[in-house]
């Protein structure tokens, strides 16, 4: 994975860079193993807590591993939608209407604030709330730890809607699209690509997450929101791609029986 990334147009950072991948730019060494170290976060506290004080509240080693695959897929899944906005904005540069900047089409993808704001909400739903209901040291020393892991998972988690919804924009707009006979798909494939990749990052991070809290009332009702949610913002954006593809094609079924 590359380091920091700049736009051609003006050297900057581009706005739809996630807020993981900036922390992760800043930091020295392999990044490897700083995503790592930062997915460990996750399960790292509840396991070494657990051996510390055994009769402390404990979901369990799957649920502590669970949280540490999806902050690690979480963290993969940034690098994967910032490369693959990269590569797209040549095309984007193409469609959009004159005088659109194309990187700022997806400026929501890289807010810093929502995922500290997401962070704060998970990490108070859980381990905050199972600090005040079972005050002990060891579900005191889970709470900053999992803010960090937390930060990566629900900074994707917000990063990936946020796509969803950069996607239905774009294809609301009124594009420039390629003809039919130089691109079938009109330039338009990318942008569905793009989307299942981050679906199916988004599946592969919290699916484990999802199987192993079934018995949580908790969890259960807050990742059957985020399925929810998820799911139907992944539709939506496709909805408006599926839309300006089925226009076009009436547009040239039209043409046709005219001539």
């Amino acid at each position: 994975m590359g380091r920091l990334v700049l736009t051609a147009q003006d050297g900057e950072i581009p706005p739809y860079r996630p807020l993981t991948e900036r922390v992760l730019d800043r930091l020295p060494g392999w990044r490897w193993a700083w995503m790592v170290g930062w997915a460990l976060l996750g399960g790292g506290p509840y396991l070494l807590a657990h051996q510390a004080d055994p009769g402390a509240p404990y979901p369990g080693d799957p649920f502590a591993i669970s949280l540490s695959w999806a902050a690690l897929v979480s963290l993969c899944g940034a690098g994967v939608v910032t490369r693959r906005l990269d590569a797209l904005q040549p095309a984007l540069a193409e469609l959009l209407p004159a005088g659109m900047d194309p990187p700022s089409q997806f400026r929501a993808v890289g807010s810093r604030l929502w995922p500290v704001l997401g962070a704060v909400l998970v990490t108070a739903s859980f381990e905050v709330i199972d600090f005040v209901t079972a005050p002990t040291l060891a579900t005191g020393l889970r709470i900053v730890p999992a803010f960090f892991a937390n930060l990566a998972s629900a900074g994707y988690l917000l990063a990936v809607t946020a796509l969803f919804y950069s996607i239905y924009r774009v294809g609301a707009l009124p594009l420039r699209l390629r003809p039919f006979h130089a691109d079938p798909g009109l330039g338009l494939k990318a942008f569905g690509r793009l989307a299942f990749a981050g679906f199916g990052i988004f599946l592969l991070a919290f699916a484990p997450v999802f199987a192993v809290t079934t018995s949580d009332v908790r969890s259960w009702v807050i990742n059957l929101l985020i399925l929810l949610v998820s799911v139907s913002l992944f539709f939506l954006s496709l909805s408006s791609l599926h839309h300006q593809l089925a226009a076009a094609k009436a547009e040239r079924l039209a043409w046709a029986r005219r001539l």
